[in-house]
């Protein structure tokens, strides 16, 4: 039988349409508390979230520029970091 926390735990990691979301890096999937690799995930996640804002940032100067240039942005912008190859839409 789930405790009233466990089945919290699993409605919002997978949400009603049953499609498994980011969750709590403090938990594994089982839904345990698991401090040893949270603590070893904790500096990617830190990296993760700074290249994140770096990007959105970059998109608001990019938007402001444009509009400022007398021209309106169509199309989404996609970026690609050089160094690790990921792509931010």
């Amino acid at each position: 039988m789930k405790s009233k926390t466990q089945a919290n735990f699993i409605v919002n990691i997978f949400g009603e349409s049953g499609v498994l979301k980011m969750s709590n890096p403090k938990f594994n999937s089982e839904g345990y508390y698991d401090p040893t690799a949270y603590e070893g995930l904790k500096p990617i996640i830190k990296e993760e979230a700074a290249q994140q804002k770096r990007v959105g940032e970059l998109v608001q100067v990019l938007k402001y520029i444009i509009d400022k240039a007398g021209f309106v942005m169509l199309n989404r912008i996609v970026l690609k970091d050089k160094k690790t190859g990921k792509e931010y839409r």
